[in-house]
């Protein structure tokens, strides 16, 4: 992922505006939108753990060039992200496959915890 990859999957998470990323960092918020356009500039070193602590995260992780599909309805989760990085040894085939994977146990996850229970025992 690039950096404007990361920073808008970080606000996502974070459920953070980029008007508040602004007013917490004292960025102007102009200078932040170039930073979410692809091919944006890159923040200066200050800007970059201005932005990091803001969102509550390291400067590696908003920086990170972790390889996922480039076509996602929605980012990975923060814990995907971090196990990725941890794996970053792993060749692209095999890294996508383990974040697909997460993916697909965390939805599986979640639809458990909203699957009403039986009125009546099958049978």
């Amino acid at each position: 992922m690039s950096l404007n990859q990361n920073l808008k999957a970080q606000l996502f998470i974070s459920e953070m505006q980029v008007k508040e990323l602004a007013l917490r960092t004292g960025i102007k918020k102009h200078t932040i939108d170039g930073y979410l356009r692809t091919g944006g500039c890159m923040p200066s070193a200050a800007n970059a753990v201005k932005i990091a602590g803001a969102l509550g995260i390291t400067v590696e992780e908003l920086l990170a060039e972790v390889p996922v599909k480039a076509k996602r309805s929605r980012p990975f989760s923060r814990e995907a992200l971090r196990i990725a990085q941890i794996a970053n040894g792993l060749d692209r085939k095999r890294l996508l496959f383990a974040l697909e994977f997460m993916e697909l146990l965390r939805n599986e996850s979640k639809a458990k915890k909203h699957t009403p229970p039986f009125s009546e025992p099958p049978g």
